[in-house]
């Protein structure tokens, strides 16, 4: 177990540990957002979408 005097006294082992948490930061990101993106789009936002298309098509604004 390291400690944050460890990591004073040892800079080599303070950056090994830096690295091991950039890395598991990125891959926790990559996960949170391969989720977010596999999510479907809701029916109501789907409906604002497809609302607001008709508008522009019409050549109106809301």
């Amino acid at each position: 177990m390291t400690s944050k005097t460890d990591k004073k006294t040892n800079p080599a082992q303070g950056s090994r540990v830096d690295e091991d948490i950039v890395r598991k930061i990125g891959e926790r990101l990559r996960q949170t957002y391969d989720e977010t993106a596999s999510e479907a789009v809701p029916d109501r936002f789907t409906a604002l979408l497809e609302e607001l298309e008709r508008s522009e098509k019409a050549g109106g604004s809301k």
